[in-house]
Formats: structure tokens, sequence, C-alpha cells
């Protein structure tokens, strides 16, 4: 299988989806692929013309499907399904629990619990 990271992104913002498939397709090929669904997509609501739509709205929803879930229907692309997601709070600071101390979250606390027990086993071994 291969994995692909399909997504947009602007000035202020992006988004990804990341999607698997059993052929290997070039940077090239893959924009073919995504065009003829795109195509697809804007044949059944104005045949012929392209109407005047941002790639961000075809991302998330064309019509009633995403440009994933158009891919994973008729082009053979499935959905990844992780084992685990682990995204940490990025702006706090790790030893500091007060630091962002509404935002941490669960995950960046457990990590400094880690760090803070590794801490003290080398403290006891000076």
């Amino acid at each position: 299988m291969y994995i692909y990271k399909i997504g947009y992104h602007s000035c202020e913002d992006s988004c990804y989806v990341e999607l698997q498939h059993e052929s290997k397709f070039t940077k090239e090929e893959l924009i073919k692929i995504i065009a003829e669904v795109v195509w697809e997509e804007y044949l059944k609501l104005t045949p012929g013309e392209i109407p005047e739509i941002c790639f961000d709205s075809f991302f998330y929803a064309f019509g009633n499907k995403s440009l994933a879930e158009l891919l994973v229907k008729n082009c053979g692309f499935k959905a990844i399904e992780y084992t685990q997601v682990l995204s940490l709070f990025g702006w706090a600071k790790i030893m500091d629990r007060t630091h962002w101390e509404h935002d941490r979250g669960e995950e960046l606390n457990l990590l400094t619990d880690c760090l803070e027990q590794k801490q003290n086993d080398a403290n006891k071994n000076i």
C-alpha cells in the first residue's frame, strides 16, 4: 500500500487527508486522478462548464461528498485507520504545568510526568 497526503493551503489555513492505495502514483498522475473526480462532479452541476469554486470548498464537500470520499468511492483509495493519534499542544513549556495550563491537555501532562520520572531516576544515580 502507498500512502497519499492530499490537501490544500492558504495564507491562513490548511487541511490534509491521508489515504492509501495499492498503486503508486506520481504527483502528476495523482493530479490527473483528482482532475477526473472534479470534472465528473462539475458535470453533475453544469454540463460542460467549470463553475467558479475554490479548491478548499471542493476539498471539504462538493455536493454531498468530500474529495476524500469521492476518491474512496470512485478511485480505489482507502481510508487509513490509525492505531493512535497523538497531537500535543505546541506552545506550552513541557516542564511547566502552569504554562498554558488550560490548553495543555492530558497528553502533554503525561509527557511531563514521564520526563519528571526520568529526571528523578537520573538524580538517584548521581
